[in-house]
C-alpha cells in the first residue's frame, strides 16, 4: 500500500539523559520505564494529583540513562510550555539534563513498509518512531531529520502528502483523539481512550489513586465516540442530545459521500454502539448514531 505524510505542528524533540534520568521520569509519568528497554518506544502521560493531564509525550528509549521525548506543542506552545514546568516543578536534586533537538523537520507516515510497532531506531541520518497500530488502525512511523534528508526519504518511498482535510478524515475515523482539540489540559486519558499510555503495576505517580480508582470501577464517567449521520458536517461545539437531555458536544468532524463523521466526549449513559441521537437544539437537528467507541480496557 502507497505510504502518506503529515507534517505535524508544532512538534518538538527532546533528549533527557543522565544517571536520574530514567528513575526521574518513571516517578512522574505513567509509563513504566523500568520495564522498558532500549529501542522501546510508547505514549506517555504527566498527571495532576486529580489524575488529569498535565503534559502529553512519546518516549524512546535512547540507552539505559538516556531518552527522546517527542512533544507537540499546542496552541501557544501551552502543551510543551506545561511540560517543561511540570519537569522542572518536580526537580529537586536529580541528575539529569534536557536539551531540544532543533533544526529538524517530523513528518508523520502511515503504512510505512516493515514498520515494526513501539520501537525507535536511527537509520540514514534519520530518526524513525514507531507507533502502536491501534493509534489509527495501520502502521503510524513519526520520522525526524533534516528537511532535506526527510524530504529525500519521502521520494524514496513514493510518499504522498496530505492534505489537512485528509489526515483529519484518518484520524476521525480512527478515533484519535487530537492536541487542543479532543486531548485538553485537564483531560481524564481514560475518557479518551488512552489506556494504552498507562502502566499497570509501576508503582506510584502523580494521579495513580485516581486512575485506578476508575479502572477498579469500570469505567469513566464519559467516552471519546464517534458518530455517524446523513447531511452536512456538524460544526465544533454544536451539542449533542438523547431524549432531550445533553450528553455531549462535537468536538471535530468530517464528511464523506456517505454523510459526516464526527468526534464527542459523550456520558458514559449514551456512549454505547447503536445508540440513536441528535446534534443541535435548534428547529433542524440532525439525527445521529453513535458507530464507535473508544476502547477503555
Amino acid at each position: 500500500m502507497t505510504s502518506s505524510a503529515t507534517f505535524p505542528r508544532p512538534i518538538h524533540l527532546f533528549e533527557m539523559k543522565g544517571r536520574d534520568a530514567r528513575d526521574f521520569l518513571n516517578r512522574l509519568s505513567t509509563v513504566n520505564l523500568r520495564e522498558l528497554s532500549e529501542g522501546a518506544f510508547g505514549p506517555g502521560f504527566l498527571l495532576n494529583p486529580q489524575g488529569k493531564i498535565r503534559a502529553a509525550f512519546r518516549v524512546a528509549v535512547a540507552s539505559a540513562d538516556s531518552f527522546l521525548l517527542e512533544v507537540e506543542g499546542g496552541a501557544n506552545s501551552q502543551w510543551k510550555d506545561s511540560f517543561l514546568a511540570y519537569l522542572d516543578q518536580f526537580t529537586f536534586t536529580e541528575k539529569y539534563e534536557i536539551t531540544e533537538r532543533t533544526g529538524l523537520t517530523c513528518a508523520w507516515i502511515f503504512n510505512l513498509s516493515k514498520a515494526p510497532e513501539n520501537s525507535y531506531l536511527v537509520r540514514d541520518g534519520l530518526t524513525f518512531l514507531y507507533g502502536s497500530k491501534q493509534a489509527f488502525g495501520m502502521n503510524w512511523t513519526s520520522v525526524w531529520g533534516e528537511a532535506p534528508l526527510l524530504d529525500d526519504f519521502l521520494k524514496s518511498q513514493s510518499t504522498a502528502v496530505l492534505t489537512e482535510s485528509e489526515f483529519e478524515n484518518i484520524r476521525i475515523l480512527s478515533l484519535y483523539p487530537r492536541i487542543d482539540v479532543e486531548l485538553l489540559l485537564d483531560s481524564n486519558p481514560l475518557e479518551l481512550g488512552l489506556r494504552d499510555a498507562i502502566s499497570d503495576n509501576k508503582g506510584c505517580y502523580p494521579g495513580q489513586e485516581v486512575i485506578e480508582k476508575i479502572i477498579s470501577l469500570g469505567s469513566p464517567a464519559k467516552r471519546l465516540a464517534m458518530l455517524r449521520g446523513p447531511g452536512s458536517a456538524p460544526i465544533p461545539g454544536a451539542k449533542i442530545f438523547l431524549s432531550g437531555a445533553e450528553v455531549g458536544i462535537v468536538s471535530s468532524a468530517t464528511r464523506d459521500d456517505s454523510g459526516f463523521a464526527a468526534l464527542a466526549l459523550l456520558r458514559k449513559n449514551a456512549a454505547h454502539d447503536g445508540q440513536a441521537l441528535t446534534i443541535g437544539d435548534g428547529s433542524n437537528p440532525s439525527p445521529a448514531t453513535v458507530e464507535r467507541i473508544s476502547k477503555y480496557a
